[in-house]
C-alpha cells in the first residue's frame, strides 16, 4: 500500500509540512508527542522530501527533545522541594 507519506518517488511536501506543524502544536500543548508522531518526523527528515522540509523536520525533532528534557528537569526539581 502506498500513501503520500510512503511514496518515495513523489512525496507530498505540503502534506509533510502540515504534519510537522501539527506535531509541533501538539508537543507545545501537551509537552509530549506519541512515538509514532516522532517516527514520522524521522521519516520526513530522512526521506525524499525537499531540503527545507527535511530541515524543518530535523529542527522539530531537536525542539521536541529539548522540550521533553526541560520538562523532565522541571519535574525532578519539583520533587526535590519540601512541601
Amino acid at each position: 500500500m502506498t500513501n503520500k507519506f510512503t511514496n518515495t518517488i513523489a512525496p507530498d511536501n505540503l502534506l509533510a509540512l502540515a504534519a510537522i506543524d501539527a506535531i509541533q502544536k501538539i508537543a507545545k500543548n501537551t509537552n509530549n508527542v506519541r512515538e509514532d508522531a516522532f517516527q514520522l518526523l524521522i521519516k520526513i527528515s530522512e526521506g525524499s522530501y525537499s531540503p527545507p522540509v527535511k530541515e524543518k523536520a530535523r529542527q522539530t525533532i531537536m525542539d521536541i527533545r529539548n522540550l521533553i528534557a526541560n520538562n523532565a528537569k522541571a519535574k525532578k526539581g519539583q520533587q526535590g522541594q519540601p512541601k
